[in-house]
């Protein structure tokens, strides 16, 4: 299984740990590229949206892709960093102002995306679905929600996260000075009450000529 660590800048609890071991968070049911291969449905206008803005606030900004591989069934386009040939490059300068029903793009109403970015190692479906009020140019570009039998049942407990300045931190060690410390409290003796009220009385009796008479 796989851990990960979280590192202390000065050794912390009994044990004096540095390193806190921790189990990996879980992936994210609801998201596409965590789950591995998921499918989503993106809402869009593919008539009026252009292919840049389908990368830059989709692909990229949203599912965090990095140089994707999109196969349309029909077309493959690859959105990479860098072109080593001068025509590839100014065919994909072009493509980019293209809207995505472009013949050029191909990218319409029902279309099946298939995306891949190698340098992630992650792959996933679109499924593209037009829409006319979607403005790209306005507030609501687009809309991507998932199947119905991805989502998260209802009354389920969200999963925990660490929280920053402490979280599993603290669980962990907290959990490790349970083990083997103990705490030992030394019980005070307590004054009787009989007495606190006889001292109370000395106190208060006059002294005679600064001392007491001695016995014969």
């Amino acid at each position: 299984d796989c851990h990960t660590f979280y590192k202390h800048r000065e050794p912390s609890g009994r044990k004096g740990l540095i390193l806190i071991p921790s189990d990996l968070d879980k992936p994210n049911p609801k998201c596409p590229v965590c789950s591995g291969g998921g499918t989503s449905f993106v809402t869009i206008n593919t008539e009026k949206t252009k292919f840049s803005t389908f990368l830059d606030r989709i692909l990229k900004q949203e599912l965090g892709f990095s140089e994707p591989i999109i196969d349309t069934g029909g077309n493959l386009i690859e959105c990479l960093s860098a072109f080593e040939d001068p025509e590839e490059a100014k065919e994909y300068e072009t493509r980019m102002s293209k809207v995505l029903s472009d013949p050029m793009n191909k990218i319409v109403d029902k279309s099946q995306l298939q995306v891949e970015d190698e340098s992630q190692a992650t792959k996933m479906t679109l499924v593209i679905i037009h829409n006319d009020e979607m403005d790209p140019e306005g507030e609501k570009v687009y809309e991507m929600t998932q199947p119905s039998s991805q989502a998260q049942p209802d009354g389920a407990p969200a999963e925990s996260v660490p929280s920053e300045g402490g979280g599993q931190d603290d669980e962990v060690i907290a959990q490790e000075d349970d083990d083997d410390a103990v705490i030992i409290e030394e019980a005070q003796p307590q004054a009787s009450p009989a007495l606190g009220a006889k001292r109370a009385r000395d106190d208060s009796e006059p002294v005679q000529n600064g001392s007491k008479k001695s016995k014969a």
